[in-house]
């Protein structure tokens, strides 16, 4: 979390085992699920500072790549560090010309600079959740991701919308069961 009054970050790790967590530029250096507060700078879409650290368990080490801020709704605005956030986005389907769906990191790269160099702040997932790599890509270039889990049902409109899944009840767990994978995976983002 961040405190954007103070400048201060605080981070907590959890793991379900044992380990520690180290962000050399934060001087962090504590073991999984104690959380840490230290001066930071923020991340934004227009300042996207991240902070490289590891998780170190006795059989692994996963890399981490931090940044901080604080999103709140206030008064009907979705605020970031305390600044009202106005999207500038556009909607994203992971499609190559020649490739189709084989998108290659580089790929996801031009199309997150490209963004950029057009003022965007913003992508829409339309209308699945992006590879993970694409979430990676965001963050460190700075851009809001808004994040689709495949509820599309655009084909039920020449149906009246009958049998809809998202008007039937038997699909309620189903649908469920796929927003909460999303959030579960992308959550750090």
């Amino acid at each position: 979390s961040y405190d954007h009054v103070e400048g201060l970050g605080t981070l907590r790790v959890d793991s379900d085992v044992d380990g520690r967590v180290t962000v050399p530029g934060l001087d962090i250096d504590v073991a999984t699920g104690e959380p840490v507060t230290v001066p930071v700078r923020p991340w934004t879409a227009e300042t996207p500072q991240l902070y490289d650290g590891v998780l170190a368990t006795e059989g692994e080490r996963v890399p981490l790549r931090v940044g901080f801020r604080t999103v709140v709704l206030e008064d009907g605005l979705i605020k970031v560090n305390g600044t009202p956030l106005l999207f500038k986005g556009v909607n994203r389907h992971e499609w190559h010309p020649e490739r189709g769906r084989a998108l290659d990191l580089e790929t996801m790269r031009e199309d997150v600079l490209l963004m950029k160099r057009h003022n965007i702040n913003a992508v829409r997932t339309s209308h699945y959740p992006p590879h993970p790599a694409f979430l990676d890509l965001c963050d460190e270039y700075g851009l809001w991701v808004v994040d689709e889990c495949d509820l599309e049902t655009h084909g039920f409109t020449e149906q009246a919308w009958r049998d809809n899944p998202v008007d039937d009840d038997r699909w309620t767990p189903a649908l469920l069961d796929r927003a909460a994978r999303m959030v579960e995976r992308d959550k750090n983002h």
